[in-house]
């Protein structure tokens, strides 16, 4: 459950046995895109170099929610589904991490970048 990731002080919230775990489908892992680009070895192209940018955005509860709001996981949930994990999402971020109104909390982006050049 999504209050299970954010405070051993809080209670989990009620949940049915099909009704998945929502901290495990915001934390999953399996189905992330491994960040490798390969280049056959028939192309014009030199294997690629790689860099990671990453930087930090400071982030209020509402811009929190709204970013969940753009998963794909999230916009093809059922309407009563979402309306579940999105006051799930405001609750523990209330009541586990303390962030509300303007209080923001720093969220690191990254960006996985690849160059190549003709061999």
């Amino acid at each position: 459950m999504l209050s299970e990731m954010s405070s051993a002080q809080m209670s989990p919230t009620a949940r049915s046995d099909d009704d998945p775990d929502l901290g495990r489908e915001v934390m999953d892992t399996e189905n992330r895109v491994e960040t490798v680009l390969r280049i056959p070895d028939d192309s014009p192209f030199a294997q690629p170099e790689h860099t990671s940018l990453t930087w930090d955005v400071a982030l209020t509860a509402d811009e929190l929610i709204g970013l969940l709001g753009t998963f794909s996981w999230i916009i093809t949930m059922t309407d009563d589904r979402r309306a579940h994990v999105i006051s799930e999402a405001r609750r523990v971020l209330r009541d586990g991490l303390g962030i509300s109104g303007d209080q923001t909390v720093d969220v690191q982006y990254r960006s996985e970048v690849w160059r190549s050049h003709l061999d």
